[in-house]
């Protein structure tokens, strides 16, 4: 079995993130992308970093993936990383995109 990459941004703005603590921490992510505005809404998310902060965050390249077909854990199912320079990553049990 292989990862699977969810969405591939590419060069992104963050223009807001909006974290809500507690048992199943959420974030809240508003993006300027190439293909327009998206807003990420991501579920149970664990090992949130974040470097050189400033908005709007400015991100050579945003992916998820998910690594459920590998076998990790259902609460660490989806990796969201810059996978160009490493200023934002987390993993999280869900993720929606609109």
């Amino acid at each position: 079995m292989t990862s699977k990459i969810i969405f591939d941004y590419g060069e992104v703005s963050i223009l807001s993130l909006a974290l809500l603590g507690g048992d199943a921490p959420s974030l809240t992510l508003e993006l300027a992308t190439g293909e327009g505005a998206v807003r990420l809404f991501c579920e149970n998310v664990s090992c949130l970093s974040l470097r050189e902060l400033s908005f709007p965050l400015q991100i050579a390249g945003l992916e998820a993936v998910d690594r459920g077909p590998d076998g990790w854990s259902p609460e660490q199912r989806y990796c969201v990383r810059d996978y160009e320079d490493g200023q934002l990553s987390f993993y999280c049990a869900k993720i929606c995109a609109e």
